[in-house]
């Protein structure tokens, strides 16, 4: 049996989006000064508008005073209901400075809503990722975070998120956020979960949506 695995995304419990602005992920050829060329996608937020029709990207990069980009090769999509989340090899990354670039061709456009949408992973966990639709469960907590959730995911159709979602609400339901302490509690929380989790092939992840 292939197992699956836990990640727990390192983003603040308290990250948000205050103001929705714009939200891009472009898929892009990229020729560097010493004429190598690199394609794949770059995720960009800003309150500026790009303009498909007009706008070169790398003057539109530097509006938001951007002097890099990271660039994701391969990845993988998937839905999540409302929302559809990318997941990359972070291994696979790669920064590259504006100053590096000639030219930046862009073959594909998609506008999304402001929000988590790329997952980096490790070689490992990405690698047993599928193409086809998982089973989900969001499980949110107004009191805990007004824009963020917990999502359980698994490709194993067998799984069951029943006694998980307990488990959650149960601990949500008998703590208050009030300090520090109350912050390493959830950490904890987390951490066994992770385990528990591991074993049964099932991925949890922390994602917030804009306010």
């Amino acid at each position: 049996m292939r197992v699956l695995f836990f990640i727990i995304l390192s983003f603040s419990f308290f990250k948000s989006f205050p103001d929705t602005g714009n939200a891009y992920r472009f898929y892009v050829e990229v020729t560097l000064k010493n004429e190598t060329k690199i394609t794949g996608y770059i995720y960009h937020y800003t309150y500026d508008e790009f303009n498909k029709n007009e706008d070169l990207l790398i003057p539109f990069l530097k509006k938001g005073y951007k002097k890099d980009i990271t660039l994701y090769p391969h990845i993988i999509s998937t839905n999540i209901g409302i929302r559809t989340l990318d997941f990359s090899m972070k291994k696979n990354k790669k920064n590259i400075t504006l100053d590096e670039i000639e030219n930046i061709n862009v073959y594909e456009l998609l506008i999304f809503v402001v929000g988590d949408k790329l997952i980096e992973l490790s070689v490992k966990v990405f690698d047993l990722i599928k193409t086809y639709p998982p089973n989900f469960k969001i499980i949110h907590d107004d009191i805990f975070s007004e824009n963020c959730s917990h999502l359980l995911i698994s490709w194993n159709k067998k799984s069951s998120f029943n006694k998980i979602e307990k488990d959650f609400s149960a601990f949500l339901n008998k703590r208050t956020i009030t300090s520090s302490i109350e912050f390493e509690s959830i950490d904890s929380f987390l951490e066994a979960k992770k385990e528990e989790l591991f074993k049964q092939q099932i991925l949890l992840i922390n994602y917030c949506e804009a306010l």
